[in-house]
């Protein structure tokens, strides 16, 4: 071998290292049930029902009650948060497919994917409070210092205390919940794979529980994080063994499962043991989205997906934008109409110069990690 052949072996043992076996974390890929890279259908039913929180509070059950004489109690659209969370737990396992990152990895790229738009919200909602001569819609007045504190460190939900973005609770428990998982990979890994099938069944029979109690008026954040990202998690895991038929994956039926959910959400104010269904039709909703193409997946609702988590969070510090130069929002459905138009608005603004950079940004540095995470020790030497 001429040293020049040597240089050039070298170098490809540098650029391509040994393949590995998986971690005890890694998912296997499922056999006959290949998934897009990007679930558009699911994308757009989390963008309406991001819609349809900003609905519960900007007063929908309100104007219904009026509307009805009382007869009609409204929405459920608590119930839209558990979807996320189920959602969440699938895509997030789903991405970890071919490698399951370190803690600190996956802590980085997860902060950048949430962490930016939360305090920006956080960062006008108190420069509000502090400029503001009246009360402010779902802003607790005087503002209490210990929540502000509590708020920085993302733990106000943890004690069951909804944090001044009233939306933002759910934020804490995606953040925190998700490294813990990832932390406890290699060591319950293999017990969850073995166990997946067993474990969604059960872990959905608690939402259901859960889903009653919120029907009833009840919060329960953790454990509604807990269950919804838990059970989104061993979905995805079961998934290879499942034997799903290639007729299940119609858009025909996307559309009923999508109705149903609207159907239960409503009727729930009502009959509040119907509540208990909604778990097992989103998670039909999430096995059948991941394969179809339906009105969701193109046109404002896919605009509406793309926005969602900003829409999520920044409707709220907009209602009190504008009760800064009304009295009484809740009194002018028009200023709430106007608020929602503005949100969109700003969800598209924060989506483009708040929440992408800081994903890109967060993925860049991720990358950064992962590489150094597969090379070895020998080729460390060399380099």
């Amino acid at each position: 071998m001429t040293p020049r052949q040597s240089i050039i072996l070298q170098s490809i043992s540098l650029q391509r290292p040994e393949a590995r076996p998986p971690d005890a974390g890694t998912l296997a890929k499922t056999p006959g049930f290949e998934h897009p890279r990007h679930f558009s259908d699911l994308d757009g039913l989390r963008g309406l029902l991001a819609l349809s929180v900003v609905f519960l509070h900007y007063g929908i059950n309100d104007q219904l009650r009026r509307a009805t004489g009382g007869q009609v109690p409204g929405f459920t659209f608590e119930l839209s948060v558990d979807f996320f969370f189920l959602l969440s737990g699938y895509v997030l396992t789903y991405s970890m497919r071919e490698r399951t990152p370190g803690v600190a990895e996956f802590a980085l790229k997860r902060a950048f994917r949430l962490l930016p738009v939360y305090f920006a919200m956080f960062a006008l909602v108190l420069a509000m409070a502090a400029f503001a001569t009246r009360t402010l819609p779902y802003l607790v007045s005087p503002l209490p210092v210990w929540m502000v504190i509590t708020d920085l460190f993302l733990v106000t939900p943890l004690s069951g205390i909804a944090p001044l973005d009233v939306p933002a609770w759910s934020v804490s428990f995606e953040f925190y919940l998700p490294i813990l998982a990832v932390a406890l990979s290699g060591m319950l890994g293999n017990y969850v794979r073995r166990h997946s099938m067993v474990l969604v069944v059960a872990l959905a029979v608690g939402m259901s529980a859960v889903a009653y109690l919120v029907a009833v008026g009840g919060h329960y954040f953790g454990l509604r994080a807990f269950l919804g990202l838990s059970a989104g998690c061993c979905l995805y895991l079961s998934i290879p063994r499942l034997k799903l038929p290639a007729r299940l994956f119609k858009p025909l039926i996307m559309y009923a499962l999508i109705a149903s959910l609207l159907v239960i959400m409503f009727l729930a104010s009502i009959v509040h043991l119907i509540a208990v269904a909604f778990p097992w039709i989103a998670i039909l909703a999430v096995v059948v989205g991941t394969r179809t193409r339906t009105f969701l997946s193109g046109g404002p609702m896919e605009a509406l997906g793309r926005i969602s988590y900003t829409l999520y969070m920044v409707h709220i510090p907009v209602l009190m934008a504008s009760a800064l130069t009304v009295e009484d929002v809740s009194g002018h459905p028009f200023i709430k109409a106007v608020a929602l138009f503005a949100a969109l608005a700003a969800a598209g603004a924060f989506t483009i110069f708040v929440e992408r950079p800081g994903m890109a940004l967060g993925n860049a540095i991720a990358r950064r990690f992962a590489h150094a995470a597969i090379r070895s020790p020998d080729q460390e030497k060399r380099v």
